[in-house]
C-alpha cells in the first residue's frame, strides 16, 4: 500500500488545529501545569504525533503566540517538527506584532480637524478597538496567565497593550474632550484604562462573538462620553 504524503494544505490545517488546541489547553491549565501528553489527550491524537510537528512544549507555546498575534493565515514551516527559536526570537516577534497593532490602530495617531460628527467618528474607534482586542485576546490571556513562567513575556504585552493602547487612547479623548466633542473628565487616562479593561474583561466572554454585545459596550461608553451638543443616537 503506498502512503500518500501530506499537501501543504493539509499539513497548513493540522498544525492549525495543533496550535488551537494547544491554546486551549494552555488557557485552562496555565503554561507550567501543561504537558504535551495533555495537549495530545486533548487533540485525540498520540504524544508521538505531537511531537512530529513540535519539538516540545516552548516550540508548541511559541507557536500559539504567533498564530493568533495577528491575521495572517498560519503556515507550518517548512521543517517540522517546529522547533523553539529562543526567547529573543519571541520577545521580538511579541513586541512587533503588539506595537504594529497599537500604531496602526484607530488610536495609533492623534485625530486632527473636527471631526464631522464627533459620535459616529468614537463609536468607529471603540467598535475598531474591540474588534482589535478580541482577535488577540488569546495571546493577551495567555501570556497574562503565564507571567510566571514567561514574565519578559508578560512585561511586553503589559508595556505595549496595556500601557501603549491605554496612553494612544487616552490622547484621542484628551484631544477630543479639549476640543468640546466629547464630555471634559478629570482624567482621560482613567477613561482609557476602564474602556480597555471593559472591553478586555467582554472580549474573553461567551458573547464576544455576538455582535449585540460589542455594540451595547460600544453605546454606554460612547453615550457617556459624548458631549450633549453633539447628539447622540438611539441606544440598540
Amino acid at each position: 500500500m503506498v502512503r500518500r504524503e501530506r499537501s501543504n494544505e493539509e499539513t497548513d490545517h493540522r498544525f492549525r488545529e495543533f496550535i488551537d488546541g494547544a491554546a486551549e489547553v494552555f488557557l485552562r491549565r496555565g503554561y507550567g501545569r501543561t504537558t504535551m501528553a495533555q495537549i495530545a489527550e486533548h487533540l485525540g491524537v498520540a504524544p508521538g504525533t505531537l511531537y512530529l510537528s513540535f519539538t516540545g512544549k516552548e516550540s508548541l507555546f511559541h507557536h500559539v503566540i504567533a498564530g493568533h498575534l495577528d491575521e495572517s493565515p498560519i503556515h507550518s514551516p517548512r521543517q517540522l517538527p517546529a522547533s523553539f527559536p529562543g526567547l529573543d526570537s519571541t520577545s521580538v516577534m511579541l513586541e512587533k506584532g503588539l506595537r504594529r497593532w497599537v500604531d496602526t490602530s484607530a488610536v495609533g495617531r492623534p485625530p486632527s480637524g473636527t471631526p464631522s460628527n464627533p459620535e459616529d467618528e468614537l463609536r468607529a474607534v471603540l467598535q475598531s478597538l474591540f474588534d482589535g482586542i478580541r482577535r488577540r485576546i488569546w495571546v493577551i490571556t495567555l501570556v497574562e496567565l503565564s507571567a510566571e513562567d514567561w514574565p519578559r513575556l508578560d512585561e511586553i504585552t503589559r508595556r505595549v497593550f496595556r500601557q501603549g493602547m491605554r496612553d494612544a487612547l487616552a490622547d484621542y479623548l484628551s484631544i477630543r474632550m479639549r476640543s468640546g466633542d466629547l464630555r471634559p473628565l478629570s482624567s482621560s487616562r482613567a477613561a482609557a484604562e476602564m474602556i480597555l479593561e471593559g472591553m478586555t474583561h467582554f472580549a474573553k466572554g461567551d458573547g464576544a462573538e455576538n455582535p449585540r454585545v460589542r455594540q451595547t459596550l460600544v453605546d454606554l461608553f460612547v453615550h457617556g462620553l459624548v458631549a450633549d451638543h453633539c447628539g447622540r443616537g438611539d441606544a440598540r
